[in-house]
């Protein structure tokens, strides 16, 4: 389905492809700074992503922004859905992305404005979406978003990545293995999509 919105190009939301999703707080406010809002995030994308249907294939939540790669579960996808729906199927002929991302979005604000007393303050500034295309893009994300823990200094080696709480590294670690992941960033080096296509986050 193609969605137009004003000010911006219409995208072309496919029900059964994957997303690679970026989205980062109005100035870079490192209001997810705390360690129980990180949770808090990660919690309200995945609970959004099972009310919709989606699975998570990675996800990466910072102090002021967060990435995740979610789409529709099918047996060509290569990957195991490891947070959202963890079943077959699901409302796949009504996703829209837009309003998937947006509801993150309002209960996450909903939820911090509450807790500072601030109500109707803007959190989020805006988010950037990729359609992956190929097998080998679909890996490049997960790794470029498996290495946002060191990317932004939470901690300094991808070991030490895979005790992060809020990346997937430590869910990959556990269903594929050591080898696996290590084979995956040696074939797929880490690729900025964000740099390349002006989302510079």
């Amino acid at each position: 389905m193609l969605i137009r919105h004003p000010h911006r190009p219409a995208h072309l939301y496919r029900s059964d492809a994957l997303y690679f999703i970026t989205a980062r707080t109005l100035g870079r406010q490192p209001w997810f700074a705390p360690e129980p809002r990180r949770r808090a995030l990660l919690e309200i994308i995945d609970w959004v992503a099972i009310a919709e249907g989606r699975p998570l294939f990675a996800w990466f939540v910072g102090v002021e922004h967060y990435h995740i790669l979610l789409g529709a579960w099918k047996k060509d996808i290569p990957l195991f859905p490891l947070l959202g729906a963890r079943t077959e199927g699901g409302p796949l002929n009504r996703f829209d992305l837009g309003r998937f991302v947006n509801r993150i979005h309002s209960i996450a604000a909903t939820r911090l404005n509450k807790e500072d007393r601030r109500p109707g303050r803007r959190i989020f500034y805006q988010y950037w979406d990729h359609c992956i295309r190929s097998e080998g893009e679909m890996y490049a994300a997960v790794n470029y978003i498996n290495h946002n823990p060191v990317k932004h200094g939470l901690v300094r080696t991808l070991d030490e990545a895979r005790l992060y709480p809020y990346s997937s590294l430590g869910a990959i670690h556990a269903r594929y293995g050591s080898e696996w992941v290590s084979e995956c960033f040696t074939r797929f080096p880490v690729v900025d999509y964000t740099i390349l296509e002006g989302g510079e986050v």
